[in-house]
């Protein structure tokens, strides 16, 4: 893949992108044997709303700045909390909320391995989780790029609203 893709006006660095999917392949096939494959290209948010009903959302600041968002279908996080903790739940409680904040953790986590080559340098929140079909959230003047992906959980849209605070000597 090219080091930049265009979408719409907007020229994205995939190099900030490809770390978290490839982290998002990495976990899930390690925690519960998933599959995971593209089922889009890249593309912008249009507007505020969640692809799904439930999204673990991580800040990050340092050299980039903004938000990742993971986003699944309820019946995908209740699918990935029975396979990880081997209970069948019906709704989308507390603890399967903390399930879905911990696996973006891991992934983040994960791709901050992805980014060492790069010289950034950068921190993490802990997770948050939105929860909703009417769920909504604004990044202000940082563009989100949505990566529609397909598991054999079900459909996950990763969302990356990040940006750069300088520009590493790469």
């Amino acid at each position: 893949m090219a080091d930049t893709d265009t979408v719409g006006q907007i020229e994205l660095d995939v190099r900030l992108i490809n770390p978290f999917i490839e982290a998002i392949q990495a976990v899930l096939s390690k925690e519960v044997g998933a599959t995971i494959s593209r089922s889009g290209s890249p593309g912008l948010t249009a507007g505020s709303k969640l692809p799904h009903e439930v999204t673990a959302i991580i800040g990050i600041t340092g050299d980039l700045v903004g938000l990742v968002l993971i986003s699944l279908p309820a019946e995908s996080a209740l699918k990935f909390f029975e396979l990880v903790v081997g209970e069948a739940k019906d709704d989308i409680d507390d603890i399967v909320r903390s399930a879905i904040a911990e696996l973006a953790n891991t992934i983040v986590g994960t791709a901050s391995v992805g980014f060492e080559d790069m010289d950034l340098n950068w921190d993490i929140s802990t997770p948050a989780v939105l929860q909703g079909k009417d769920a909504q959230l604004t990044t202000l003047n940082i563009t989100r790029v949505a990566v529609p992906l397909e598991t054999s959980l079900g459909p996950i849209t990763l969302e990356i609203a990040l940006s750069r605070t300088h520009q590493s000597s790469e």
